[in-house]
């Protein structure tokens, strides 16, 4: 499998918060710009430290009807499950700012993520 960078825009209807260096541009196939982003536990997480590896990032939001349809339905988990035994890293990262009413703490996210 060659290394590049894949995305996941599960909830891209849903609220975001404004991750890194808005003008950033992915290619498929070229290596990731420099991001650095929040994971789902809070922990900082940067693009860098994974180069020469396939990454999926998964913008989260557990309000989101979209994510909770994949999740519900554990569409999500088997995803995850099948691309991580090939070795790609998958970073959920939490898409909703802290100031949103929608914004819930990592341990309660990661509740509910299991």
């Amino acid at each position: 499998m060659k290394p590049s960078l894949l995305a996941t825009f599960i909830g891209a209807s849903c609220s975001f918060a404004t991750i890194g260096d808005a003008t950033a541009v992915a290619t498929i196939g070229e290596p990731a710009p420099a991001l650095v982003l929040n994971d789902t536990n809070g922990k900082t997480v940067n693009l860098r430290d994974y180069q020469g590896r396939t990454v999926v990032l998964e913008w989260h939001n557990a309000e989101c009807p979209f994510v909770q349809k994949h999740y519900n339905s554990a569409n999500m988990q088997g995803l995850q499950s099948r691309y991580t035994k090939d070795g790609v890293v998958w970073l959920a990262v939490s898409s909703t700012a802290p100031a949103h009413p929608n914004y819930k703490k990592p341990s309660v996210v990661n509740a509910w993520l299991k």
